[in-house]
């Protein structure tokens, strides 16, 4: 049972400084390279893409919609006498009432299933 004992610490010191080749490093970078100043950064996809923005109604399960301050997206409508809406802006929530401001849109209405932006004059 000692030889054992002794044996396993043999062999393990002996496996940690056993040689391993040299292996050359990936260029992850080979090819052609763009310069910054050169991309196109237009999106290739806009979600909600509408050709009238003066007014906007959202509704759940509706695609985000692109404004100044983001994308925003209606995740939830609390209802009663001062109804408020859970507005997701650019990732963020949120928590917002009748007459609020949005970027250059204030909440007009709220009902139980949608809500009414339109752009402040």
């Amino acid at each position: 049972m000692k030889n054992i004992l002794i044996i396993i610490p043999i062999i393990l010191i002996n496996i940690s400084c056993s040689y391993m080749p040299e292996q050359k490093p990936v260029n992850v970078q080979e090819g052609p390279t763009a310069e910054a100043s050169t991309i196109d950064r237009q999106p290739i996809y806009v979600y909600g893409q509408k050709s009238d923005l003066s007014k906007i109604i959202l509704h759940f399960n509706d695609d985000p919609i692109s404004i100044s301050c983001g994308y925003i997206k209606l995740k939830g409508i609390v209802a009663g006498e001062d109804p408020q809406v859970l507005i997701e802006v650019g990732g963020k929530g949120e928590i917002l009432s009748t007459g609020e401001k949005l970027g250059e849109y204030k909440i007009v209405s709220i009902s139980n299933e949608e809500v009414e932006l339109c752009l402040r004059k």
